[in-house]
């Protein structure tokens, strides 16, 4: 049984991959928010069938996936982004990871979704940054790592903060590390 944290009463849309995305839901979700984890059909997420699996899942997964809800969606086919706008209007904060520009790429860019919330608080996890020398990087390289470790030292007062203050900003945010 999850018991109530922080962010009791917040909804967060996951979109993530791998380790960078998830992990933020995790930390999320282990704060007490409700977590919607969107995965790709078929495959799920790569973390299911990363490293060191048991019983053909991922102890890694097993671990990233706690206190979260999972759903299908091919986000590549623009029949789902419908769906994902809907889930948008009932989520508080959305998290993503993928390269720079994909989700504007997709019709799924902070504009359009704020359309659908405009209380939609939107975090994106990059190894680059939006539109400086390393926007087209794909990897999290050692520098990109060293420097979210930094700021984790200080974020955890400050999500407390929020939390207290409430999710429902006077105006929208998106957050890029």
């Amino acid at each position: 049984m999850i018991q109530a944290g922080a962010l009791n009463g917040v909804r967060v849309l996951e979109l993530g991959q791998l380790i960078a995305g998830p992990f933020a839901g995790f930390m999320l979700g282990g704060f007490g928010a409700e977590v919607i984890k969107v995965e790709p059909p078929k495959v799920g997420d790569p973390m299911r069938g990363w490293r060191m699996v048991h019983d053909g899942t991922s102890l890694w997964w097993y671990s990233i996936a706690r206190n979260k809800k999972s759903i299908t969606l091919d986000l590549r086919d623009s029949r789902a982004h419908g769906l994902l706008k809907q889930l948008v209007k009932k989520c508080d904060i959305l998290v993503e990871n993928f390269r720079p520009g994909r989700m504007e790429e997709w019709g799924l860019g902070y504009d359009e979704l704020a359309r659908e919330n405009p209380g939609l608080i939107m975090c994106a996890s990059r190894a680059g940054d939006r539109m400086g020398p390393t926007r087209r990087v794909r990897a999290l390289p050692a520098w990109r790592r060293a420097s979210a470790a930094c700021v984790t030292s200080w974020a955890i007062p400050i999500v407390r903060q929020c939390a207290r203050a409430s999710v429902s900003a006077t105006h929208s945010r998106v957050c890029t590390p």
